[in-house]
């Protein structure tokens, strides 16, 4: 998110629930018995890819290079891709491409 001239309170105001949701949704990923390690390298090749090792190694690696938006920390943009995969992605069995479809429904 770009913002030009002055953000009003009521933005920085959603952005603040929006990282307290984060936060919690993360911490449920690792409640749920999975573990997020942050990598430097792209991690996974496909959805399938992501989702097995999340199923075989209870584990979810999260891309941590790229460009990092300036409204909110490096830390709080790192645990928004590792909701966006698991919840967005994982949960809802929803592939990487652009239409996310779905092979056999919700996990």
């Amino acid at each position: 998110m770009e913002v030009y001239g002055e953000t009003s309170e009521e933005l920085l105001e959603a952005v603040r629930l929006l990282l307290k949701m984060n936060d919690y949704l993360f911490d449920a990923i690792e409640a749920h018995g999975v573990h997020v390690e942050f990598t430097e390298e792209d991690p996974y090749g496909s959805f399938e890819e992501m989702c097995s090792d999340i199923e075989v190694n209870d584990r979810l690696k999260i891309f941590s290079g790229g460009t990092h938006p300036s409204h909110i920390s490096r830390e709080d943009n790192l645990k928004s891709r590792a909701v966006h995969d698991y919840w967005g992605h994982y949960k809802n069995d929803c592939d990487f491409s652009f239409w996310g479809s779905s092979r056999s429904g919700t996990r």
